[in-house]
């Protein structure tokens, strides 16, 4: 399904140009919550419409997540530390993110309140705070190789 969503997406870039794809893209549901960041929203939208319509087209049929098997049979195998940060807005990928760390033997999962998919843009110093602490976390676990 993702596959013929990037196909699709490309098939836009190449008829309508970058300017008509990226309003769709940020028309998305998953990005409802920078409708509320009206300034923000602005800044990405001028940011993509600058991508290079052709080589976005090229990049999404041929490296776009439609393109690769799914990984997660091996996440139980992962014995790093491995931090999940997502936004509370965004329920889609919060509902993955839950799924994800209850498969890790070492994960850490962070709901940011009042951000959505775009944590790192939306809440910017509470994303750095998270990364912050969790680099700087001393490892919890015997198998933990960064000692």
């Amino acid at each position: 399904q993702r596959l013929d969503e990037d196909r699709l997406r490309a098939g836009t870039l190449r008829s309508e140009g970058i300017a008509v794809f990226v309003d769709a893209w940020f028309d998305q549901p998953l990005f409802a919550s920078l409708r509320r960041r009206p300034d923000l929203l602005a800044r990405l939208k001028r940011r993509r419409r600058r991508c290079d319509a052709a080589g976005l087209a090229l990049s999404l049929e041929n490296i776009g997540t439609g393109r690769f098997p799914s990984l997660w049979q091996r996440l139980p195998d992962l014995e790093m530390p491995v931090l999940l940060v997502c936004g509370g807005l965004d329920d889609k990928y919060r509902t993955l993110n839950g799924s994800m760390a209850g498969l890790m033997p070492d994960a850490r999962l962070v709901t940011v309140a009042d951000a959505g998919h775009n944590v790192h843009l939306e809440r910017p110093a509470a994303f750095a705070r998270i990364v912050r602490e969790f680099l700087w976390e001393p490892p919890a676990r015997a198998t933990d190789r960064r000692r």
